[in-house]
């Protein structure tokens, strides 16, 4: 991740956002496969690199589509190079609605997740209208506090992406208004460290 932040910093169409973000996630791939191509000194009898098991979203706002996107970029072995496949939105929606969603990790995680954002979209009479609205967050809120899967864990990252292409991290009360801290980007803020931005409450969702 610090390579693809390195990256985006040292490219200046992507640093000062005049690359649309369909444009960069070719980037960001190029940069993973070639950061790749550089491991050696491998452990005694290795003859080759095991394949990156890491996979990553992009997501953002395409001013050349005119939408927000999301891309999950993985590397495939067959042709031994990260690639990439475009998140679709869900199916079976009316018109009006768009709902765009992408869990990754553990496969037994992601399918426990899609069985419960689906069950709480039916719950509120909106699996096939309406729009995503914090039902993801509600989700994964759910599945760290039960604390049942070891590959789930810690408090809540939540940012918000603007149309700008800018990101504000938001805080997060973690685990709960009442007994937690304010937590930016997975870390208890120490004592005398001030949050800047707005901190969400993990059971109310309103921000504080």
């Amino acid at each position: 991740m610090l390579q693809a932040v390195n990256a985006i910093n040292m490219h200046n169409p992507a640093s000062n956002r005049v690359m649309d973000i369909s444009d960069l996630k070719g980037h960001l791939v190029r940069v993973f496969t070639d950061t790749q191509s550089f491991i050696k000194n491998l452990p005694f009898g290795q003859v080759e690199a095991d394949p990156p098991e890491a996979v990553f979203l992009l997501s953002g706002y395409s001013w050349k589509q005119g939408k927000f996107r999301i891309w999950e970029l993985h590397f495939d072995s067959n042709i031994q190079k990260f690639t990439f496949r475009p998140v679709s939105a869900w199916r079976g929606q009316a018109a009006e609605a768009r709902k765009v969603v992408k869990f990754v990790g553990d496969e037994t995680v992601v399918a426990e997740a899609k069985e419960r954002l689906t069950a709480l979209l039916k719950s509120r009479g909106k699996i096939d209208s309406g729009s995503l609205d914090m039902e993801p967050f509600e989700v994964l809120r759910d599945l760290i506090r039960e604390a049942k899967h070891p590959t789930v864990g810690g408090p809540l990252q939540f940012v918000k992406i603007y149309r700008h292409s800018n990101v504000v991290p938001f805080g997060v009360y973690w685990p709960d208004r009442t007994s937690g801290k304010t937590c930016v980007l997975g870390r208890p803020l120490l004592d005398y460290e001030k949050n800047p931005w707005s901190t969400i409450d993990p059971d109310t969702l309103e921000k504080c």
